[in-house]
């Protein structure tokens, strides 16, 4: 008889994001903790690198594009899917009828995934 066992590490990461009045930080752990803070001003684009939308990329003047990875069905999701378009309509780059086709509207979002919790 073989015995053994098997390990199977699932990547983590937790994002926490602050939108304040004139700047977006965002505090990103994913094997190390890393925290970006973003002017509006200076933000040139947002837009999702998957389908899925679990994944955001945010380019911004004269620096490398940063690429930060998105739990599903939670309210960092959210943010990026309805909040920062709210914030910064001239910079996001997505598709707001294919977000409304696969996720509704902002409300239906919300209280689906907090009714989910419960």
């Amino acid at each position: 008889m073989i015995t053994g066992k098997i390990f199977v590490r699932y990547p983590k990461h937790f994002l926490h994001i602050k939108a304040t009045e004139n700047e977006l930080e965002i505090t990103y752990y994913k094997d190390k903790k890393s925290t970006h803070t973003f002017a509006y001003s200076e933000i040139e684009e947002i837009h999702f690198a998957d389908k899925s939308y679990t994944a955001v990329c945010i380019k911004r003047e004269g620096r490398k594009p940063i690429l930060f990875e998105l739990n599903k069905d939670t309210p960092e999701q959210g943010f990026f899917l309805f909040t920062i378009q709210k914030i910064l309509p001239a910079v996001c780059k997505t598709n707001s009828k294919a977000i409304a086709k696969e996720f509704g509207n902002e409300d239906d979002y919300y209280n689906r995934i907090y009714e989910g919790n419960n």
